[in-house]
């Protein structure tokens, strides 16, 4: 994963917006990280912050239209964790 200076999202906040887009909800991303759901939540609002959105879709939008999320980080994501 590369730096998002756009945003200074960390890798974290990276991929729980990776594993959002894949399908997860924030229970699930909680268990894959091993995390309680209060600490993804956390991050959620972060994103949001950072991005100056309201909304996980538009940050997730905005995220896929400026590079920060694509096919290739949500699979090197995912394959780290099986």
């Amino acid at each position: 994963m590369s730096e998002q200076p756009k945003y200074n999202l960390t890798p974290r906040e990276i991929e729980v917006l990776a594993r959002t887009l894949k399908g997860q909800n924030r229970i699930q991303i909680a268990y894959a990280l091993s995390r309680s759901k209060r600490t993804i939540d956390f991050h959620f609002c972060n994103i949001m912050r950072k991005m100056g959105v309201k909304s996980w879709f538009d940050a997730l939008r905005i995220a896929c239209a400026d590079g920060i999320i694509n096919e290739g980080v949500i699979d090197t994501i995912l394959r780290k964790t099986k």
